[in-house]
């Protein structure tokens, strides 16, 4: 993350590089989304929530390049 970077949870992830001027959906599968952190500049997490229950998340995602793609932690 940057100054001029930052992802937004709602009902998709959004991305801005360009300090909130615009948006674009990096991921939207239907889940509502919540709890983005990163522990670096280039990696994040998120959790997914079905249909607006946010008791239990269904989906724990991790980003490796700040917010531009978002790929599934599986766990075994």
């Amino acid at each position: 993350m940057s100054a001029s970077t930052a992802v937004v949870a709602g009902t998709s992830l959004q991305l801005t590089v360009d300090g909130g001027r615009s948006f674009r959906t990096v991921l939207a599968n239907g889940d509502d989304w919540s709890v983005v952190g990163f522990t670096t500049a280039e990696a994040g997490f998120a959790l997914s929530y079905p249909n607006s229950s946010y008791a239990q998340p269904n989906g724990l995602w991790r980003t490796d390049d700040a917010g531009a793609q978002w790929h599934q932690v599986q766990f075994p």
